[in-house]
């Protein structure tokens, strides 16, 4: 187990420029560069991106549902259960910009978690590949 961590720790920091020998039998698909079309490096950097962007945008367009359902269940005499009510009542008190707060690390920290999930994904597919 240490050994094959040792091996995905190298390519994922060292791009597949693995020392000779260190490479294992299983990861050998992932040195050759045959990871995505036209790609010459072992890790193709497109997986990381994809997955990044796609948790970045999904959790961050959420953001405002998600400050108007914190206010409704610490408040919840404030809002007798209707969203709309709650969202004008924020809005005019708060103000407009008020329903992003929290925007900046909900996307940052999804974006780095859906980058390293479904980068890493792909990247142990050829791996597991041969498992079944």
């Amino acid at each position: 187990l240490r050994a094959m961590m040792s091996s995905v720790a190298t390519l994922l920091l060292l791009g597949g420029a693995a020392p000779a020998g260190a490479m294992m039998l299983p990861f050998a698909p992932l040195s050759m560069g045959n990871v995505g079309a036209g790609s010459t490096s072992a890790v193709d950097w497109r997986f990381f991106a994809a997955g990044g962007i796609s948790a970045a945008l999904s959790h961050g367009y959420t953001t405002p549902l998600d400050v108007v359902k914190t206010r409704m269940q610490t408040n919840p005499q404030d809002y007798n259960g209707s969203v709309p009510l709650a969202i004008r009542k924020i809005v005019a008190e708060e103000g407009p910009l008020f329903l992003l707060q929290g925007l900046v690390p909900t996307i940052c920290g999804y974006g780095v978690e859906g980058a390293l999930k479904f980068g890493c994904y792909e990247l142990c597919k050829p791996l597991f590949a041969g498992v079944t």
